[in-house]
């Protein structure tokens, strides 16, 4: 990892699909990614639509810009996602955002390893 980075994260494909995801890991300090991941979407000027919204085992939080929704998603188990669901543009925006702070490192992913 980077000598700052506190989280790393990899751009993927779904599980079966050819959509793409953020899949970040919190390294111990999920809170701290959730505010990190909040300021983030703020200062890109995201909009929040719902926060707070529980589904089975995870919490949704849901924004939206010019280019459609994204939503984050943080499981029972600290898990966090980021999808844009007809919003990929967002999801490529994002990756490059993050792979620039110095709070992340992008890990690499084998695409054939989500079919």
């Amino acid at each position: 990892m980077k000598n700052s980075a506190k989280y790393s994260y990899k751009l993927r494909p779904g599980y079966g699909s050819t959509e793409l995801l953020l899949d970040l890991n919190c390294n111990g300090f999920p809170d701290s990614l959730q505010r990190d991941l909040f300021a983030i979407f703020e200062e890109e000027n995201f909009k929040s639509v719902q926060s707070d919204l529980w589904i089975h085992d995870q919490i949704w939080f849901e924004y939206k810009s010019d280019n459609g929704a994204i939503t984050i998603s943080r499981d029972i188990w600290d898990f966090f996602f980021i999808s844009g669901e007809d919003n990929q543009k967002d999801i490529l925006k994002l990756d490059i955002i993050l792979s620039e702070n110095e709070l992340f490192e992008k890990q690499t992913v084998d695409f054939s390893e989500y079919k």
